[in-house]
């Protein structure tokens, strides 16, 4: 009853109950208000019980507001923004529309990106043969196929499983406790603060406890691309395309196990 009470003006984390459970929105029904409760529930909904309770204890400690910002549209802005929003769904508010708008944008953007990485440089147009052609197998054994020299050499793009070498360094650097301040707890999963789908690189990792680790690809956590020592969590999430297809996954495998 205590919680029902506490939600009575926050209906979007109040409709959480019947989805994600009573215990989940009783984590957040004091700190949600009527401005931030869009953010409380998608939390909730992305956010595993541990970890949601160790987020709303950091939160309670300092209670961070939702930044506002204020935005004059012309005339016709107006008539795009009405236009797009009819296109996201009936019976939506101006603050819910927008987010849907920016959401959509953002993935887009961020989808376009990681293609343009990974898509193969396209042949030359112009007539002439590549820099390094395909060798020509002579008559006679097959063995006798060698390849250009500097491409026999060409270094190995990495894998995405990390090194030993890698991991010993990670738990000598934090003595095997998460990186995250103040967190005592045992390493349990190699984040890249940078994601490995963007550059195919270790050189970014930070060893992290399970509810850390959660917290980072829920996008509450400030400062990532900075040391450790300069986290500390935000209300409001920051989600990259790859923290999106990260949550997705999880929340398939759990569906499954289920």
């Amino acid at each position: 009853m205590r919680t029902l009470k506490n939600t009575e003006n926050t209906p979007e984390v109040r409709a959480k109950i019947e989805t994600c459970g009573l215990d989940k929105v009783a984590l957040v029904a004091k700190l949600a208000t009527p401005e931030n409760q869009h953010i409380y529930a998608e939390h909730i909904e992305n956010m595993s019980t541990p970890a949601l309770q160790a987020f709303t204890k950091e939160i309670r400690q300092g209670k961070p507001e939702a930044p506002k910002m204020t935005i004059e549209l012309d005339e016709e802005m107006q008539v795009i923004f009405n236009q797009l929003k009819k296109n996201h769904g009936p019976n939506l508010s101006n603050q819910q529309a927008l987010r849907g708008i920016l959401k959509s944008v953002s993935e887009d953007v961020f989808s376009k990106t990681s293609q343009s990485n990974t898509t193969e440089k396209p042949p030359a147009s112009n007539g002439e043969s590549d820099a390094h052609p395909l060798p020509t197998i002579p008559s006679g054994s097959i063995t006798s196929l060698s390849l250009p020299t500097d491409l026999a050499q060409a270094p190995k793009v990495p894998t995405r499983s990390i090194p030993a070498r890698i991991k010993r360094a990670i738990h000598q650097k934090t003595n095997g406790k998460c990186a995250y301040p103040h967190c005592t707890k045992p390493i349990e999963n190699y984040h890249h603060t940078t994601p490995f789908s963007f550059n195919l690189s270790h050189e970014n990792i930070v060893g992290l406890c399970k509810i850390h680790h959660e917290l980072c690809h829920n996008g509450v956590v400030k400062n990532e691309l900075k040391d450790p020592e300069n986290w500390q969590l935000d209300l409001e999430p920051h989600k990259s395309i790859y923290d999106s297809l990260y949550l997705k996954y999880k929340a398939q495998v759990q569906t499954k196990t289920a």
